[in-house]
């Protein structure tokens, strides 16, 4: 959302936008939040609000205890399998290719 004001000889923006501490992802309303193991996965870009099945992306990995957070351009995101510690695996599609990723948290990579 954006608001102007005009005031004679001065414009100003004003932004609205989530701005989070360092370290943390963007817990936005229409963002899925799955708590797992030593960490917090936030899944944005729901298809249904109530009972997302699909997400657009990004994916935004909050390790508690650790002021690091892992970000992953990912889209079209149909599964979530919280594997062991710090392992991930995320079901993505494209047209009728579907794989799945194998995300290691710790080093925000994908195996």
């Amino acid at each position: 959302m954006r608001l102007f004001f005009l005031i004679p000889q001065v414009s100003v923006l004003l932004s609205c936008a989530n701005v989070e501490a360092p370290g943390k992802c963007a817990a936005v309303d229409t963002a899925s939040i799955f708590p797992a193991n030593h960490y917090i996965l936030y899944l944005y870009g729901a298809n249904d609000e109530s009972n997302p099945d699909i997400w657009d992306g990004p994916v935004c990995i909050e390790r508690q205890g650790v002021r690091k957070v892992c970000e992953l351009d990912v889209s079209l995101i149909k599964a979530v399998d919280i594997g062991a510690a710090d392992e991930l695996n995320l079901g993505i599609f494209s047209g009728s290719v579907e794989q799945v990723l194998n995300v290691d948290v710790k080093e925000c990579s994908v195996k």
